[in-house]
């Protein structure tokens, strides 16, 4: 590619990736010995709700699941056959459990990142990619590895079917698409890239979609309706979680209530809430349809297309959400850097490359990079003059 920073040599790519390993092995043994609270609230979260649910409680219910586990946890939304999916854990001791999930996150990011490079890049190894994807977006990954959520597995799920689409196989897509789906629905937006598929295969995909996600209720109505009934009638609290906000919750829908809320403190409108969601509507009816228009217009042969179409999908997903995690940025790392790295501006790739790698918060998450971060943070406007001036002199 021409808009690469730079060109490594075989030797130094080796080099950089025993350094990534490295420093990822540090970071993991650093989470394993580290206190409860290192791999913290989303885990715990997990463990304590399902021990609460084998009680007899209601995980849905926060109070009930205190008065159960004798904690005061976050409240539980996914999905009930999440908690059986998740029952194998509570057979082992916390300490044990939270070591057993964090083997199984970093395996589902390896074999993320063997997807990626293999199934939708198609290159050799980039060392630069590895880079990206360890500190973009605020050091998303290493977020979703010290919460200890489920980001990784659901979107190793997520990313397998886009590979089954990818492949002609879009029953395949479906199937996976909807066992992403058990820990978060809102992943079922993805649907709508049935739509770019042949006649015969829309048809094929949706019924198979329809019959597993039938399936997944059904199994969850036999074994336990209340439950289900308790899932569905929480389903609206997802989208309007107070403590939600800001770099926690970078998402389309706090953010217009920030700007409702701020609004409504300076005196200028009285009614924060009916603004908010007006923003948000008005705002998931204009890219909605600004997108619509712009995946039927993509003009590039078939295999590129639908990686595009993928690839743009999981932006417009970002934009649309209702609420998106600062570790549930793991699906826009490669989306980014695919498309970063397919612009025909060799200036586009340079400046997006860097703005999504250092623009990390003060309070960076990555062992021996608060410092750093906190530098680049105050001095971001020298930082990026300093690269600039690289760049001119040909050394980046």
């Amino acid at each position: 590619m021409t808009c690469r920073l730079q060109y490594i040599r075989p030797n130094s790519s080796k080099i950089l990736w025993a350094a990534f390993a490295l420093y990822f092995l540090i970071a993991a043994v650093l989470l394993v010995r580290g206190d409860e609270a290192s791999q913290g609230d989303d885990f715990r979260n997990y463990y304590y709700t399902v021990k609460a649910y084998l009680d007899g409680a209601n995980p849905y219910d926060r109070d009930a699941v205190e008065a159960a586990s004798g904690r005061r946890l976050l409240q539980f939304y996914y999905f009930p056959l999440s908690l059986h999916v998740l029952r194998p854990l509570s057979w082992l001791s916390y300490d044990a459990a939270r070591i057993v999930f964090l083997v199984i996150q970093c395996c589902s990011l390896l074999y993320l990142l063997f997807l990626w490079q293999r199934g939708f890049l198609q290159e050799a190894w980039d060392p630069w990619f590895l880079l990206f994807c360890i500190l973009a977006f605020n050091t998303t990954v290493y977020l979703d590895l010290r919460v200890g959520n489920v980001s990784t597995i659901e979107q190793a799920l997520l990313w397998t079917s886009f590979y089954f689409l990818l492949t002609g196989r879009p029953m395949f897509f479906g199937a996976f698409l909807v066992l992403a789906a058990m820990f978060k629905l809102v992943l079922l937006f993805f649907a709508v890239l049935i739509l770019l598929r042949k006649k015969g295969e829309q048809h094929r995909s949706f019924i198979t979609l329809g019959a597993v996600l039938l399936a997944a209720f059904a199994i969850a109505w036999l074994i336990d309706a209340r439950l289900l009934g308790e899932f569905v009638s929480h389903l609206p609290q997802t989208l309007d979680v107070p403590s939600d906000q800001g770099i926690m919750n970078p998402a389309s829908l706090a953010f217009f209530k920030s700007v409702s809320i701020s609004s409504s403190l300076k005196g200028w409108i009285n009614r924060p809430k009916l603004v908010q969601w007006s923003l948000y509507l008005c705002w998931v009816l204009s890219i909605a349809l600004i997108s619509w228009r712009a995946l039927r217009g993509l003009g590039a042969p078939e295999d590129d297309r639908d990686k595009l179409a993928i690839n743009f999908m999981c932006l417009v997903f970002a934009l649309l959400s209702p609420r998106l995690k600062d570790y549930s940025y793991i699906i826009l790392l490669l989306p980014t850097y695919f498309i970063l790295e397919r612009t025909t501006a060799v200036r586009a790739y340079h400046l997006g490359f860097i703005l999504c790698v250092l623009t990390v918060a003060p309070t960076c998450t990555l062992p021996g990079l608060s410092m750093p971060a906190t530098a680049v943070w105050h001095y971001f406007p020298l930082a990026l003059a300093f690269l600039g001036a690289c760049r001119a002199t040909g050394e980046v």
